[in-house]
């Protein structure tokens, strides 16, 4: 009897570390897999659908470091990005962003912003989609833009547009975006609106907000305020760098 009950409790403490194995094993070549840069006559795209979420994530992950281009990974990741939980989705979705500038993956991104509503997602989709959209896809942001509660949607959009900027395509209407968040109550989201408008750098499109960028020089997070000097630099107005410097220092001695 003695014998049958140890026997049960050992089965009972064994039985758990042989349901992870497996997923160890998947692991495993999920990490062979993108050591060799190789989709491994396709079974990095059964471990991206596989039903285990740690799978599912790693592999989404290592589909971000080979970025192969090819359409065949651009549709399986698209897929597989409408039906995963979150944290995969959120992986997948900066998976498509490392891929470059790609039609096939701009619309991957389009059909994942239309389904996915969790904020986390949406964020990555937008940072993913400035990384490697058009023009046409930049109008659409700030067409559609719409001043949410979530933080992490608007800072999304703000590290989206800078992300466009950053390859040289900016627009008055998403700096004028920018513009609107620069207001925003939570400081993260003014940071990223602080880095959108130095991304952007175009005196041009500055110029017009120029007063927003001296008040988020003088806000109280330190990076929202180096950011904004670094705007104003772009500007070529030596008056306003002036002021913005001095309003960094004064904020200093407060």
């Amino acid at each position: 009897m003695k014998y049958l009950l140890f026997s049960g409790l050992l089965l009972c403490l064994t039985l758990p570390a042989l349901a992870k194995q497996p997923a160890r094993e998947a692991i495993h070549d999920i990490y062979y897999l993108q050591d060799q840069r190789s989709l491994g006559d396709e079974r990095l795209f059964r471990h991206l659908h596989d039903a285990r979420p740690e799978v599912a994530l790693r592999a989404a992950i290592a589909f971000g470091n080979i970025q192969d281009t090819s359409q065949a990974v651009v549709e399986q990741l698209g897929a597989a990005l409408l039906d995963a939980g979150p944290d995969v989705a959120k992986a997948i979705a900066f998976a498509l962003g490392q891929l470059g500038p790609n039609r096939s993956v701009e619309q991957a991104i389009d059909r994942g912003l239309e389904k996915r509503e969790e904020p986390g997602v949406r964020s990555e989709l937008l940072e993913s989609l400035g990384k490697i959209g058009g023009e046409a896809s930049l109008r659409e942001v700030a067409a559609e833009f719409k001043m949410m509660s979530d933080s992490l949607i608007d800072g999304g959009t703000a590290l989206g547009i800078a992300r466009f900027g950053l390859r040289g395509i900016k627009n008055r209407e998403a700096t004028a975006v920018i513009a609107r968040l620069a207001h925003h109550e939570h400081p993260a989201v003014r940071s990223q609106a602080a880095y959108a408008f130095w991304r952007i750098g175009d005196p041009e499109l500055l110029k017009e907000h120029g007063d927003t960028i001296i008040k988020l020089a003088s806000d109280p997070a330190a990076d929202v305020r180096m950011f904004a000097v670094n705007a104003l630099a772009r500007l070529e107005d030596s008056e306003k760098v002036t002021y913005a410097l001095l309003a960094c220092f004064m904020h200093k001695l407060t």
